[in-house]
């Protein structure tokens, strides 16, 4: 079974890769989970700092923190799927090559 626990840093390395790549979902992935991690701070420190709308900030930090969790399970078994390193986080070669593949065959960009 994958890992389903990452840092902060975890996921910035694997963002820095897949942008580097160009490998899409799992940018917007990376980048979910890193939002919704930044929402569920920003409503724990509402909690902490202020006592008007206790409920309004419970209710979305509880809601984060499912949304959480599901994104990260997702993003530990895209990892598995893709046959990323589960220590080192490092991309696949063979992802890698066939990114640069579909890069270098779009002729969108003018240059075959």
């Amino acid at each position: 079974m994958a890992r389903q626990s990452y840092s902060n840093e975890d996921v910035t390395r694997i963002l820095e890769q897949v942008l580097l790549h160009q490998c899409a979902c799992p940018s917007q992935l990376c980048r979910m989970v890193l939002g919704l991690r930044e929402l569920l701070q920003y409503e724990r420190d509402c909690l902490d700092h202020t006592s008007t709308d206790v409920q309004v900030h419970q209710t979305i930090a509880q809601a984060a923190g499912q949304c959480l969790e599901i994104m990260e399970a997702c993003l530990a078994r895209v990892l598995e799927l893709e046959g990323w390193d589960p220590l080192t986080l490092q991309m696949p070669a063979a992802l890698q090559e066939h990114q640069l593949r579909l890069v270098s065959d779009d002729d969108s960009w003018g240059v075959r």
